[in-house]
């Protein structure tokens, strides 16, 4: 089905960041760019058109989500983990 095939991929991409963030070693930490530009954004001087509050958000709420759809996978207990 169709949900089955979102459940698949979603699951592969909590795994691939549960991977990065393994390999990273980096206290847990996990994203598309080092964990200094938030210091950086917030002392307004981003060294680019980051915008790290942003893409955290993104990330947290879709892994927040995942485990709120499902709870009982392992993918589903793995993403508050990451």
């Amino acid at each position: 089905t169709e949900r089955a095939v979102l459940l698949a991929r979603c699951g592969a991409v909590v795994r691939g960041l549960a991977e990065c963030q393994a390999k990273l070693g980096a206290g847990g930490y996990v994203s598309a760019f080092p964990e200094a530009e938030f210091a950086l954004t917030e002392a307004g001087k981003p060294p680019g058109p980051w915008v790290p509050y942003y893409v955290m958000h993104k990330l947290l709420a879709g892994l927040i989500a995942h485990r709120q759809l499902w709870p009982s996978t392992t993918s589903g207990a793995a993403a508050l983990t990451v």
